[in-house]
């Protein structure tokens, strides 16, 4: 009782991007990361890391300057049930 289950993956705390109240603070801050770099979000989808786990994976699509695209992903965690 009160530890995680075999299947949460591990995080390292240094990638963690900070504490936001809702997903769409999430999206707002990577997006103003992104511009400081003339980089865009053109697409996010958010589903569940795994049916066991309070993480959830997010990934976004980056437009470069140049019109080119790339994928990114994050981790998203709650503190549901803990």
């Amino acid at each position: 009782m009160g530890e995680l289950p075999d299947q949460e993956p591990t995080l390292d705390l240094g990638d963690l991007l900070g504490s936001f109240d809702s997903k769409e603070e999430v999206l707002t801050f990577v997006q103003t990361q992104l511009s400081i770099q003339n980089q865009q979000v053109i697409d996010s989808h958010i589903s569940p890391f795994n049916a066991y786990t309070h993480v959830e994976w997010l990934t976004v699509t980056i437009q470069n300057e140049d019109q080119s695209t790339f994928h990114k992903n994050y981790y998203l965690v709650s503190d549901e049930g803990y």
